[in-house]
């Protein structure tokens, strides 16, 4: 007979256990971490519980036993993690919401959580508050009315703004987490229990940024936490001579190969590493004093990650599991959604630069002309049909000038916030970010993730090194 491996019997008993009773639930749901399951032990504050596609939803009563016989296997199921999330009979905000930080950003009220596998529900659990509200899609967005995407692009720069303003409980960069957080072996001993650290200490952690490893491609690191954005960024780089003696003194040959497109050599790494060190110097220690201010920073902020009602209004503002304190100059990014690569809908060039942090923009049609052939499966007939790409460009377009409307309103509400706040005037310089912050962010994303990033955007470093 096969393992139960996950006992929803033993979820009754945790959610009994922990919060007294479990007659308000709402559903169950069983969700997949993924790669991040190991940051639950640094961002315990909230936890993203969408249905991505891989969870299986139970609407079943917390009073009836539904036992789950897997045929997963034993790595598969250590990313299990159980969602119990309650009908709220009133809004209830958690985490800084609560403590009066953010209170015009709806934040779901975590009640208790366990990361163990060895606790009642044999997984990682969380009760929390639902949210109802919907999130708009992709497909779904851009089936709306402009003057409908202006509504709901207008109402992403209030949360922005207000995330923006500068913290004064923190003075160093790096992820948000608790005072004397606990190891996986005390949770059982305190039960996993939100109630227990109602009044403990929130304070700064390591960073968590993506780095190259040479067996495993993309791994996580930490550092930190940093006093500076020049800290921060010379450690990032100083990383890197690291892994250059641990991986690059057996070379068969000239060619470092990341086996992701992007290719290098012992000498254009060299130059590189000298050319940043300059760029890091000039650049970390000539931001201007207000762009430096720390706030927190939402890292992964999206349409996706935003719940509205029927109205548009925002009802819900979920996946923080990457929160870090931040400075501002590095956080004036664009929504992920909003954003624009030279490869969609179709490759326009090999000349232009593909960023994560900053979006290539689409200004015109051109020519139609030379416009690819293409198909794609239809949802609806599930047959062949030609992509229309005269409306995939116009979506791309429109995406610049929602950027645009994004940008407006934010230096508008960040204006009302720092008024209503009453900070200084240098505290609240914030009108010209989403014009300088470029050059700034793409120097973040090239030290943030490491070497192939240092090859990929090779030209770029030379270039910007010269006029700087």
């Amino acid at each position: 007979m096969r393992r139960k491996w996950v006992s929803f019997e033993g979820i009754i008993e945790c959610t009994r256990r922990d919060i007294g009773k479990a007659s308000d639930c709402l559903c169950i749901s069983l969700t997949e971490l993924g790669m991040f399951r190991e940051w639950l032990r640094l961002i315990i504050l909230m936890f993203d519980f969408k249905d991505r596609g891989h969870s299986s939803m139970f609407t079943k009563s917390l009073f009836q036993t539904i036992q789950i016989m897997p045929s997963r296997s034993a790595v598969e199921r250590r990313k299990i993690f159980l969602l119990v999330l309650l009908n709220p009979k009133s809004p209830q905000w958690s985490s800084f919401a609560a403590r009066g930080h953010y209170p015009n950003i709806p934040v779901p009220k975590v009640y208790s959580y366990n990361l163990t596998y060895t606790n009642p529900a044999g997984a990682p659990y969380m009760i929390m508050d639902v949210v109802k509200g919907r999130v708009l899609g992709r497909k779904e967005f851009h089936k709306l009315t402009k003057d409908k995407q202006l509504q709901v692009v207008q109402k992403l720069p209030e949360i922005k703004a207000s995330l923006t303003v500068p913290l004064s409980e923190f003075s160093q960069i790096g992820c948000i987490t608790f005072e004397n957080s606990l190891d996986l072996k005390e949770f059982d001993n305190n039960k996993g229990s939100a109630q227990s650290f109602e009044n403990r200490k929130f304070i700064v952690g390591p960073l968590l940024s993506f780095q190259f490893s040479m067996e495993q491609g993309y791994v996580i690191e930490r550092t930190g936490p940093h006093k500076s954005l020049y800290n921060l960024w010379s450690d990032l780089l100083l990383r890197v001579s690291q892994f250059a003696l641990e991986n690059f003194t057996e070379l068969e040959s000239d060619e470092i190969d990341f086996l992701l497109g992007d290719k290098g050599t012992p000498l254009l790494f060299k130059e590189l590493s000298i050319r940043l060190a300059s760029m890091v110097s000039r650049l970390s220690k000539n931001v201007p004093k207000e762009y430096t201010t720390l706030c927190l920073h939402h890292t992964d902020f999206a349409l996706r990650n935003v719940l509205f009602d029927d109205l548009f209004n925002v009802c819900g503002v979920i996946d923080w599991a990457l929160t870090a304190v931040m400075p501002i100059i590095v956080t004036a990014d664009y929504p992920k959604d909003l954003h624009s690569t030279p490869y969609e809908p179709f490759r326009i060039s090999e000349n232009f630069e593909d960023w994560d942090l900053v979006s290539f923009d689409w200004t015109n049609m051109g020519d139609k002309k030379l416009y690819p052939t293409s198909i794609r499966i239809s949802n609806d007939t599930k047959t062949p049909v030609p992509i229309d790409f005269n409306v995939e460009v116009s979506n791309e377009i429109a995406k610049f000038y929602l950027r645009a409307h994004f940008a407006t309103c934010f230096l508008l509400n960040y204006h009302e916030e720092t008024e209503m706040r009453a900070l200084t005037e240098q505290q609240s310089e914030g009108y010209n970010l989403y014009l300088v912050a470029p050059k700034y962010l793409k120097l973040h994303e090239i030290l943030m993730e490491g070497i192939p990033k240092w090859f990929k955007f090779s030209n770029w470093i030379k270039n910007s090194g010269n006029y700087l």
